[in-house]
């Protein structure tokens, strides 16, 4: 990736779940699109595998945004409720701050009968209009905070974000993953490489 010799020494803070994380914990050879960053900035990836947009939310609460350079915040699904503990993930190195997400509790109910209360409150009481209000509210708060720093903020998703809200300064790659879907931070090394790079060119010129 071309960078400049300046960007090389900018410190990057990456904020976000699975699709942001660093896999390198349990695949120590993968170069996903954060680690390929690597090569542009020095890198400080604070994302976590499963999370909620709450969660993101608290990632930043624990850094001075002032400490960087720029910023990527990779937002995550409406669909993903923020729970302080799931069963299921315990002794799982990359998931264990994993939120609940109504497919991962239906697949997991029987191994984890704790987790059948919560199965039935999402077929019974979940609400996506009350999610999405939640999720936009949210985005906003991480949106605002950032706005207080004189730094150059990417907000990225990688789903379809229709109907969603969409802060400033925003990327969505959906249409990258439906055709690039891999094992390494959802993406083919392919996908990897174009996120990374069009990340990069993005404040190249910012």
């Amino acid at each position: 990736m071309q960078v400049s010799m300046t960007m090389q020494q900018a410190r990057l803070l990456i904020l976000g779940d699975s699709f942001s994380a660093d896999w390198r914990q349990d695949y120590p050879n993968s170069k996903g699109w954060p680690t390929l960053l690597e090569e542009s900035f020095s890198v400080t990836n604070l994302s976590q595998c499963g999370c909620s947009e709450y969660r993101i939310a608290r990632q930043l609460e624990t850094v001075d945004p002032a400490d960087f350079d720029y910023v990527v915040v990779s937002h995550t699904s409406p669909y993903r409720l923020y729970a302080p503990h799931h069963p299921a993930y315990d002794c799982n190195s990359m998931h264990r701050h994993c939120d609940f997400l109504y497919s991962d509790v239906e697949a997991h109910h029987e191994l984890y009968p704790e987790l059948l209360c919560v199965k039935e409150y999402f077929e019974t009481f979940f609400d996506l209009e009350h999610a999405k209000f939640q999720h936009r509210l949210t985005i906003e708060h991480i949106e605002r905070t950032l706005t207080e720093y004189a730094i150059p903020v990417l907000h990225i998703a990688h789903i379809d974000w229709q109907e969603l809200y969409t802060p400033q300064f925003f990327r969505c790659y959906s249409d990258i993953w439906q055709k690039e879907r891999g094992t390494i931070n959802h993406y083919t090394d392919r996908g990897n490489k174009t996120v990374a790079q069009d990340i990069v060119d993005y404040f190249n010129k910012h």
